[in-house]
């Protein structure tokens, strides 16, 4: 068991999403399809809120959304922007980091709301929790996750509980690779994300944080060099708890090069506190939302692995 202080309600808690509120649209990384993004604001209509789009949201700039100014320009207007309640993601991709350095972290702070966002969007998530401590919800993008028949069951339950009523639904079936009991702040995305923010201003603090990673199409020595980079910058003597979630597509050319588990399995024995798999988080069309920046429980029941979050609250 993990011994640490009490971090209970050290962040801030984007307000309730209600149906006629507004939904901002941006793309802060890969180039929008209008038609892959069309089903999803009309589902969004649907439900009953209003959408505003970014104004270069369908922009291109070779693999980009844009220059980095424009996509930049969508972001500060959308948290600007008295009208809108929540910034919803378009898409993942590559970019997002690009705009760390010259995003006004000062706004944020200040016109605190729900970003929702994946993949991608992990680089630009946990620079504003590390910058403001504003909760953001990882795990869904509309281009991937959201037709006009909505979301997958799994992704709706989790995605409308925490964006109407700040609840997560408790999971209680993990894999246990190594048992133990923890609390601490959790921070969640893609590895390959984290990896590159390492050593950066740009990754919040992790001692004393749940780290939940997962990622896609990733051979399973590219997995090992990169949780071998996050061991060697002391990754894991800080946290205390470690959560993988799926890693699609992750499997070796050559089978003798074994698989992700048994990486996983080496991992645990650097970590103090308790690890698990296969959460249903990571690239598949089901999965669950994260409230990255939250405080989180992590116990061992008698065959499974249990992860918990609080309603959240602001301090």
């Amino acid at each position: 068991m993990s011994n640490i202080p009490d971090t209970t309600n050290n962040y801030i808690c984007p307000a309730s999403l209600n149906p006629g509120d507004c939904i901002g649209i941006i793309s802060p990384s890969g180039v929008v399809d209008c038609e892959r993004l069309q089903p999803g604001i009309d589902y969004l209509k649907k439900v009953g809120f209003k959408v505003m789009s970014g104004e270069h949201i369908y922009k291109k700039n070779r693999y980009l959304a844009g220059s980095d100014q424009e996509r930049l320009s969508d972001l500060h207007d959308m948290f600007s922007n008295p009208e809108i309640s929540a910034i919803f993601v378009a898409r993942g991709g590559y970019g997002s980091a690009r705009l760390l350095d010259n995003v006004d972290y000062s706004l944020i702070r200040n016109n605190p709301k729900n970003l929702s966002g994946f993949s991608d969007t992990t680089a630009l998530q946990l620079a504003i929790f590390s910058k403001t401590r504003l909760v953001t919800y990882s795990g869904i993008t509309l281009c991937t996750d959201c037709n006009r028949d909505g979301l997958s069951r799994l992704t709706n339950d989790y995605f409308w509980n925490l964006c109407r009523n700040g609840e997560f639904n408790h999971i209680q079936n993990l894999n246990i690779i190594k048992p133990g009991n923890a609390t601490g702040t959790l921070i969640a995305g893609c590895l390959s994300i984290i990896t590159s923010l390492t050593g950066t201003e740009y990754i919040p603090p992790l001692d004393h944080s749940i780290l939940v990673i997962e990622d896609v199409n990733e051979e399973p020595y590219k997995i090992d060099r990169m949780l071998t980079q996050l061991r060697l910058n002391g990754v894991f003597e800080k946290i205390n708890g470690l959560v993988f979630g799926h890693f699609k597509n992750c499997t070796p050319e050559n089978k003798n090069h074994g698989d992700v588990e048994a990486i996983f399995k080496e991992v645990a024995e650097y970590v103090e506190g308790p690890v698990f798999s296969n959460l249903d988080y990571g690239h598949d069309i089901n999965r669950i939302i994260l409230p990255v920046g939250a405080d989180i429980q992590l116990s061992t029941d008698s065959e499974h692995g249990v992860m918990r979050i609080d309603k959240l609250v602001d301090s």
